[in-house]
């Protein structure tokens, strides 16, 4: 009889071991970190290194005046999109955990958002195309679903730079 319950007791203990063990090691690429950045609070925009476009608390700010600018006809280097954590960090969440980037243009006839498979998931160019405006909201999907759109859009104006009267 002693040794059924000793039995029993070592299973059971075995048992919660490897629960432990295996619960432990779900995911050990995750940390505190990423889990706090799953949901982003805004979005920069930066090319060549610096923010040009920053939506953060609601407001939207560019670097120099009320929108970005871009001629008829013109690609921008490579933009970099960053989500905004609640605590001000920059991250871009992993492509291979299903997280993608999408947009929407309010006005496909101005401006071309092209994004180059060999530019990377988060990276992105604007194209001029005829003179006017744009707006453009960026959006966080997850699996098929959005988990964030920004509350307000970039503004962008495309001019015509021709030099011709």
């Amino acid at each position: 009889m002693k040794a059924l319950y000793k039995n029993s007791y070592v299973l059971v203990i075995s048992l919660i071991s490897v629960a432990l063990l295996f619960s432990a090691c779900s995911n050990p690429a995750s940390s505190d970190d990423e889990e706090e950045h799953s949901s982003p609070f805004g979005v920069a925009l930066v090319l060549n290194g610096v923010e040009v476009a920053v939506l953060e608390n609601g407001n939207v700010t560019y670097s120099s005046g009320d929108h970005l600018d871009l001629g008829v006809g013109e690609e921008t280097d490579i933009i970099s999109l960053r989500w905004i954590a609640e605590d001000g960090d920059r991250f871009t969440p992993d492509e291979n955990e299903g997280y993608s980037l999408q947009w929407n243009n309010t006005n496909e006839s101005v401006l071309e958002v092209e994004q180059h498979e060999e530019d990377g998931a988060w990276n992105f160019h604007f194209v001029g195309l005829t003179e006017g405006a744009s707006e453009v909201t960026f959006i966080l999907f997850h699996n098929g679903h959005s988990d964030f759109t920004a509350p307000q859009p970039f503004d962008i104006r495309v001019h015509d730079t021709s030099g011709t009267m």
